[in-house]
């Protein structure tokens, strides 16, 4: 929107609203004598005589009330819209500029150019965050749980205690739990306990689960012995790991011999760190799942394979990882690989992870490409290039590539950076070239495209990357500049980078080569061209241009170009305009033109009081 003419009177708010409210009727008035007569005369030749009076009214009011709102009538229909609204709920009076002209002269707000601030940063904030809470509150009465949790989160964060205990007391379940944790900050215990214990005895899980870890924090073993025969969920669980902590084993057998899962567990350790191997067997040969595991780990320390193995054999395969290294470590690789195998065919992920990684770090890599080919789709791609590269990183190189060029045959594209980097490693420059150049023109992949670019221009091939560059690749593009430049060939650079503005730039990369031309020819003393080129560009609407053209007119003092475009509505020149003023301390124009509404100019004057 173009500013109105400078004015000399220095800006208030006040003043603001007149001018908007003049410039509105301004540009109604000339609209409708424009529109209505133009569609008076239109009437007349068309139609009955009769209609013209009708048709030149109508028409004047429709482009007379388009061009007012246009002209600043919306912002402050929309400002008043809301003031009515906040003072019908008692948010503001109804005498909005007496109020605020009243808080202007206690210094409660500052003129700030065309604008009121509120002169204590502190003040600011605090209501600005009650009306936020406010907000939040509303929301939250709709139902909102984002706008629920926000509020109990910020509630919390005040010890606003009175409002979280209301909203939980309301059923809000986000507010108790703030509350329960502010409580625990301020060494309310008993009362955080209370709200918990309430919620977990009407079956709510979280709470359930808070209390017992609040209980075992405090050492509460009654109460967690009460809760865990009444059935509670997590208490059996922070029960046991209480008891394992003071090292009570009376109390965990009798929890264990109860059939109490996690005692079981807890037991099995505390039995094995104890050296009560003799009662960890004896409880493990009874069947009990947290004895087994103990005692496999004692036994897997031990190196008592065959003990580990008849566990196995006995079903608890869950001491097969243990095993396996149990034998890696005695050199039994084969039998060792021979037990992650079957845990892997029976879908355990990491069995076959764990059994990759033994065969590499043996070096058993004949014995590890079958099972890489057997396991590589389950895998997934990061898991094979991570494999890759740790083959590499042991001197398997060519293991690496067959496996990852395997991959890529399977349909497997998102290794083939990982693929394209070995190879060049290994001097197979052509190879990669290859694998890149299919990855990045078949599947659009600029990471591809720039790694490709990298290996062209590092081997010299000229021919290839211009190549590359004219079938569309701006990395390719740019390294060959980069190029030309080096070699002083600054000419030949800017009229590739002309030919790929006028073909209207490589996509998403539109705006790099205007950017790119332009340094070359500010580098090359050749200003007015880089104006020229971004004067064409912006006039176009190219915002990138608009933005770099007024920059570059701010930095060479050139207000006169800047009105002109702020007028014309550029508001990257608006903005640069502003600062330019404020630089060349032309401060009456930065008022007048804050004055007639330009934002940027009062936003300057406002960091200048």
């Amino acid at each position: 929107m173009p500013w109105a003419a400078a004015r000399t009177e220095h800006p208030t708010p006040r003043l603001t609203f007149r001018a908007n409210h003049r410039n509105a009727v301004l540009a109604a008035t000339r609209h409708a004598l424009i529109g209505g007569p133009a569609f008076a005369l239109g009437a007349l030749v068309t139609g009955p005589p009769g209609r013209v009076a009708a048709v030149s009214g109508a028409a004047a009011l429709v482009y007379a009330g388009a061009a007012a709102f246009g002209a600043g009538w919306w912002t402050w229909t929309r400002f008043r819209i809301i003031h009515l609204f906040l003072a019908a709920r008692g948010k503001l009076p109804w005498r909005l500029w007496a109020f605020v002209e009243d808080a202007h002269l206690r210094q409660v707000l500052r003129q700030a150019g065309s604008a009121w601030q509120f002169r204590h940063a502190l003040l600011q904030d605090h209501l600005a965050d009650a009306y936020y809470l406010d907000h939040l509150g509303g929301r939250a009465k709709l139902g909102g749980p984002r706008a629920r949790l926000e509020l109990a989160r910020l509630l919390g964060e005040r010890g606003r205690i009175d409002e979280l205990r209301a909203r939980a007391d309301q059923g809000d379940g986000f507010a108790r739990s703030a509350l329960v944790g502010l409580l625990r900050e301020q060494g309310k215990i008993g009362e955080a306990m209370a709200i918990l214990r309430e919620q977990a005895d009407a079956d709510n899980l979280h709470a359930a689960y808070g209390l017992a870890s609040l209980l075992a924090e405090q050492g509460l073993m009654s109460e967690l012995h009460a809760r865990a025969e009444a059935g509670d969920l997590f208490a059996p669980q922070e029960l046991a790991n209480l008891l394992e902590a003071q090292g009570r084993l009376d109390e965990l057998r009798a929890l264990a011999d109860a059939g109490v899962e996690y005692a079981a567990s807890a037991l099995g350790r505390l039995l094995a760190a104890t050296g009560r191997h003799e009662e960890l067997r004896t409880r493990a040969e009874a069947g009990e799942g947290g004895a087994v595991a103990a005692l496999a780990k004692v036994l897997a320390e031990q190196g008592r394979v065959e003990e580990l193995r008849a566990l196995s054999e006995a079903g608890w395969r869950m001491v097969d990882r243990l095993l396996a290294d149990a034998l890696a470590a005695q050199d039994r690789v084969e039998e060792a690989a021979a037990v992650l195998r079957a845990r892997a065919d029976d879908g355990h992920r990491d069995a076959a992870d764990q059994l990759i990684e033994l065969l590499i770090e043996r070096g058993r890599i004949q014995a590890l490409m079958p099972v890489l080919a057997e396991y590589a789709d389950p895998r997934g791609p990061e898991a094979n290039i991570a494999t890759a590269e740790r083959m590499a990183a042991l001197g398997h190189v060519e293991e690496a590539i067959a496996f990852l060029d395997a991959r890529i045959e399977a349909g497997d594209q998102l290794v083939a950076l990982s693929l394209a980097g070995l190879l060049a490693a290994q001097g197979r420059v052509d190879e990669a070239i290859v694998v890149l150049r299919t990855r990045a023109h078949r599947w659009n992949d600029v990471a591809a495209d720039s790694q490709l670019t990298r290996l062209l221009a590092e081997h010299g091939r000229i021919e290839e990357l211009q190549a590359q560059s004219d079938a569309g690749s701006w990395s390719a593009t740019a390294k060959l500049v980069d190029l030309l430049v080096e070699q002083g060939r600054t000419e030949d650079a800017m009229e590739i980078l002309r030919g790929v503005i006028a073909r209207g730039g490589i996509a998403p990369f539109i705006w790099q080569p205007v950017n790119r031309l332009v340094e070359l020819l500010i580098g090359a003393g050749r200003l007015d061209e880089a104006l020229a080129l971004l004067r064409r560009r912006a006039d176009a609407d190219d915002p990138y241009a608009s933005r770099e053209l007024a920059r570059l007119l701010g930095l060479e003092g050139n207000a006169d170009e800047l009105r002109a475009r702020a007028a014309a509505g550029d508001a990257s020149a608006a903005s640069e305009l502003a600062r330019v003023l404020d630089e060349q301390g032309l401060t009456h124009e930065l008022r007048a033109r804050a004055d007639a509404g330009d934002p940027y100019a009062a936003r300057r004057l406002g960091r200048m009081s």
